[in-house]
């Protein structure tokens, strides 16, 4: 990076944390954490683009990135390398409406759950061998496969998961509950 610059990234679709707005700007809760972070220190920010986990986290690794936004603890990524969360959010259970859940980890035994590949859910519940965690590549494809049964559940980031499913027509889904906490960090 060029003194004086941070160059970020970040995971694509986490409406309203994180997303490109429709002028290709970045936009949600983690861009004002950006501008603070920026009025703070006096470095610039360049948007390098908003990207799957498995090429953020290469483009990192490699040093083409400085900064990622809106990383979930537990996402495979070492402790030590986050900062203190910034946003903690609720992981929130979805259903297809008519289904039910009543509240418990114990819910999703035996059923088949979507989760956003990479993310703190399916760390969280690849802990309990007997759910069937199906990753899907963002938190829209795995809310699709709710909506047309490949899956029974979904669990995810409960704001951006509300968020996707309202701005992408999936009335047919809901939000069922919650069960632990997403706290959101900067890397």
């Amino acid at each position: 990076a060029a003194m004086g610059e941070l160059r970020v990234g970040l995971r694509r679709i986490q409406p309203p944390l994180s997303f490109v707005d429709a002028k290709g700007q970045l936009a949600g809760l983690s861009a004002d954490t950006l501008t603070w972070l920026s009025n703070q220190t006096g470095m610039r920010a360049r948007f390098v683009g908003a990207l799957d986990w498995p090429e953020l986290s290469r483009r990192f690794d490699a040093g083409d990135i400085d900064l990622m936004l809106a990383v979930n603890r537990g996402s495979g990524v070492a402790e030590n390398t986050l900062s203190d969360p910034y946003f903690v959010s609720a992981l929130g259970v979805f259903t297809r409406k008519g289904d039910v859940f009543l509240g418990s980890v114990g819910d999703l035994l035996d059923r088949r759950v979507a989760v956003r590949a990479g993310g703190y859910a399916e760390d969280l519940l690849r802990n309990f061998p007997r759910i069937l965690v199906t990753p899907y590549p963002d938190t829209l494809d795995a809310a699709r496969a709710l909506r047309y049964g490949k899956v029974d559940f979904l669990v995810g980031e409960t704001s951006s998961a509300i968020k996707i499913i309202e701005d992408n027509s999936l009335a047919d889904l809901h939000f069922a509950g919650s069960f632990n906490e997403a706290p959101i960090a900067l890397r």
